[in-house]
């Protein structure tokens, strides 16, 4: 029989910790022990924790999220873990359904269930839904490089067994951001996932600060500073994982076939954390690999460099990344062809910037596209032909609202 062990690391979040406390507790399979970790709160947490005698408060200095959650793993006493984000909702089946699904999945060490987003307006008003944003639906043996390319589960949504914890080891408590998507990361590296395929929690949207003490940043520096700590956790990845954990679960390097797959799978989840340096370091190494055509699977994994969930802004702000893949592009046929997927991700960006009324951003993408691909266009099995016209150009150089 297998118990469960709730933790919600929280700090100064007394506002919306009981909607947090009253989910986990309104559960239809309810959880074995939960586990408040205050971790040197300044405002009303202890005064809401008492409100609630389920649960065990455990208050410790301010040492952040990661030595919250490491001081939570020596007290439970679950044989799983499911850790809830204090300012998160959790459906009422959320633990019956990850549970289920582990159950149904023995040789998974931990499962995983979608989320939706919602944001409660400051002035009273109802409550705006947006659905999950960013999701992949994937076979195990590809989560973890789906989850290298972008994290798309949540810890909320997530339950962990207990060996599979003491496999991973402790939080990284280096990082003030990403912790829980390095240890996603460092999960799936030795263990397969379960999938569940419902909204198991709502993750809240707010505008208040994050961090603490000299820590604290406003909700505006949020996505840099993702960015940021993404950038240190795939440097390290870049440089000390084998290259094999590059290509779908199972899967080794046979050859120069396979060694250029992982290659190129590589540098395209460096490109989405805007390394770029590394990714062309990859790319270059698959260009000169062999002569052979990319295969089909070669170019539908190109075409995903650009498509981050953070944009591409960088390729127009920095001339260097363009020259460097237009260098890419020149050492090869595969090389030219290579970048050329590459460049295909732009499309739907350009077409999304003229939605928005951005046909400057449009324009300046698009000439950087005719840039990468014009090497690749006499080749037979590039994506094909330029897809622009003239008429598409002319839209491009149109000012808003006209």
């Amino acid at each position: 029989m297998h118990s469960t062990s709730v933790v919600i690391p929280t700090y100064n979040r007394a506002s919306l910790l009981a909607d947090t406390l009253n989910s986990v507790l309104a559960q239809t399979r309810q959880p074995d022990e939960i586990l408040l970790i205050d971790d040197g709160s300044t405002d009303d947490t202890p005064a809401i924790a008492a409100r609630y005698p389920q649960v065990r408060y455990v208050r410790t200095e301010n040492q952040g999220k990661s030595a919250a959650i490491n001081h939570a793993m020596t007290l439970m006493t679950g044989t799983r873990l499911w850790v809830v984000d204090d300012d998160d909702i959790v459906c009422p089946d959320a633990l019956a359904k990850l549970s289920a699904a582990l159950e149904a999945n023995p040789s998974a060490g931990f499962s995983y269930g979608r989320h939706d987003r919602f944001t409660d307006p400051a002035d009273g008003g109802a409550r705006i839904w947006q659905d999950t944003g960013y999701w992949r639906d994937c076979h195990p043996r590809d989560f973890l490089i789906a989850t290298m390319e972008d994290m798309f589960t949540h810890q909320s949504g997530m339950l962990f067994d207990k060996t599979l914890l003491d496999a991973i080891g402790p939080f990284n408590t280096a990082l003030r951001r990403s912790v829980d998507y390095d240890y996603i990361l460092r999960a799936a590296r030795i263990s397969t996932g379960a999938a569940c395929p419902s909204v198991v929690f709502h993750q809240r949207q707010h505008d208040g600060d994050r961090g603490a003490g000299a820590n604290k940043f406003p909700v505006s520096e949020l996505v840099r500073r993702w960015i940021q700590h993404d950038q240190i956790i795939f440097g390290r990845i870049h440089d000390s994982w084998p290259l094999d954990e590059f290509l779908p679960r199972g899967e080794t390097i046979d050859g120069p076939s396979s060694r250029r797959q992982a290659l190129i799978q590589r540098g395209v989840v460096m490109a989405r954390k805007k390394l770029w340096d590394l990714a062309m370091q990859d790319f270059a190494m698959a260009a000169t690999l062999m002569e052979r055509e990319l295969s089909d699977t070669e170019r539908r994994l190109a075409r995903r460099g650009t498509q981050s969930k953070y944009g591409i802004q960088e390729l127009l702000d920095n001339h260097v990344i363009g020259q460097g893949l237009r260098d890419v592009a020149s050492l090869s046929s595969v090389g030219a062809e290579l970048i050329g997927e590459l460049a295909t991700g732009f499309r739907w960006r350009i077409r999304d910037e003229l939605t928005r009324c951005h046909p400057r951003t449009a324009s300046r993408l698009l000439q950087l596209y005719i840039t990468l691909t014009s090497s690749a266009f006499h080749n037979p099995h590039a994506s094909d032909s330029p897809w622009y016209s003239d008429d598409f150009l002319a839209t491009t150089h149109k000012s808003p609202g006209k």
